[in-house]
């Protein structure tokens, strides 16, 4: 896999994930490149059984200089991969698949997209622009799409949109599958963290990420919160938060000092144990991002048995399809705090985890899709 921006959060994300359970499911010896930078000094040379392969590319670290160094590295080695994993649609990654397939044509080209459904409708629309710059770049994705051998998509909309796409489906429908994404079940055995029963939770809510972010939306969050019948429930926003928004934090609790009890921010947690152990305690994981490629969050929230209460993005349709939670409005706050309410309350019923099986939330079943599909193209090669 060769990657344009690794560190060590990625490690407990499917841009490790992936390349490490394919590598176990399949017994391949896997190698992950990325360029060094400060932030990734501290990597070792091999986790949990994968290479790790820094390339240094120079003073000024330009994308331009990491991709001469990939160039030299695909002329010494392309042959000798048989599959090359990329991620993202955008053209650093097609350059680096174009170039493998140039080397290698008996190789397999993978890229898992991690593709948002507005970008489905900017890479379309390149397609459909006349003036000589986007026509060129669309040459370039034109040779990039029909030599890589297969896309993951994560999400039932962005792969719609794909498939469907009157300019982008000729590249995309008989080689695109839908693979969502998954939680690491090794490592959540390993750390023994399980969901709790409903009767075991608490009346908490919870959110995970990077807060004060724009596209996480964390004022769209507390103003919702700021609508809500709390009763004896609590709000915990967990995450690291940006400069920026601690002012608007401060001000909102100015503002409403009887919610000072009510929601706990409790800072960036990198400790999976105590960060699943909050997703096992809480009844309730609420989301209120503007966009996502997938969320990776709405898997974890799930494997715990949190009621999802989200905006209508990323994999939100594909997750609480079989009634684990509710789609809120992408716009009003009130409505966020009428659910929310409801739920306070007990007028919405979120004991709904009885029925349903999570076991196809982890990894070590999920990838067991992509192993078909690319033991196929083996055969076929």
């Amino acid at each position: 896999m060769i990657l344009n921006h690794f560190e060590r959060m990625h490690l407990t994300r499917d841009t490790f994930l992936v390349p490490y359970y394919i590598g176990l499911e399949c017994d391949f010896d896997v190698t992950i490149v990325y360029p060094r930078t400060e932030n990734n000094t501290d990597l070792p040379d091999v986790y949990r059984g994968v290479k790790l392969h820094p390339i240094s590319h120079g003073v000024n670290k330009s994308s331009h200089s990491f991709f001469f160094k990939v160039v030299l590295y695909l002329i010494k080695n392309a042959r000798r991969i048989d599959i090359l994993m990329t991620l993202f649609i955008l053209m650093g990654s097609g350059r680096i698949s174009l170039l493998y397939k140039l080397l290698n044509p008996k190789g397999i080209s993978y890229v898992k997209l991690d593709i948002p459904t507005y970008m489905v409708g900017r890479v379309s629309s390149l397609f459909k622009d006349q003036r000589l710059k986007e026509k060129l770049k669309k040459q370039f994705y034109i040779a990039y799409f029909k030599r890589v051998n297969l896309f993951s998509c994560e999400t039932s909309d962005a792969y719609d949109l794909l498939v469907n796409d009157e300019q982008l489906a000729p590249y995309f429908k008989d080689k695109t599958m839908l693979l969502e994404n998954a939680c690491d079940d090794i490592l959540v055995n390993e750390i023994a963290v399980k969901p709790k029963s409903f009767e075991e939770k608490e009346n908490i809510f919870i959110t995970v990420g990077r807060l004060g972010t724009k596209e996480k939306r964390t004022e769209f969050l507390l103003e919702g919160l700021k609508h809500t019948e709390f009763k004896d429930w609590k709000a915990y926003l967990i995450g690291p938060i940006n400069n920026e928004f601690t002012e608007y934090k401060d001000n909102f609790f100015k503002e409403n000092p009887h919610l000072i009890d009510k929601i706990i921010f409790t800072g960036a947690i990198y400790d999976e144990k105590i960060l699943w152990e909050y997703y096992s305690r809480a009844k309730v994981f609420i989301l209120t991002s503007s966009t996502e490629s997938s969320g990776l969050v709405f898997y974890e929230a799930k494997i715990f048995h949190d009621y999802i209460v989200t905006t209508h993005v990323g994999a939100a349709r594909d997750v609480i399809i079989d009634g684990c939670g509710k789609i809120t409005d992408m716009h009003d706050p009130k409505i966020l705090g009428e659910i929310l309410s409801d739920i306070t309350s007990g007028k919405i019923n979120i004991d709904t985890y009885q029925n349903i099986d999570t076991s196809g939330l982890f990894w070590s079943n999920r990838i067991k899709l992509l192993k078909a599909r690319l033991n196929n193209l083996q055969n076929i090669k």
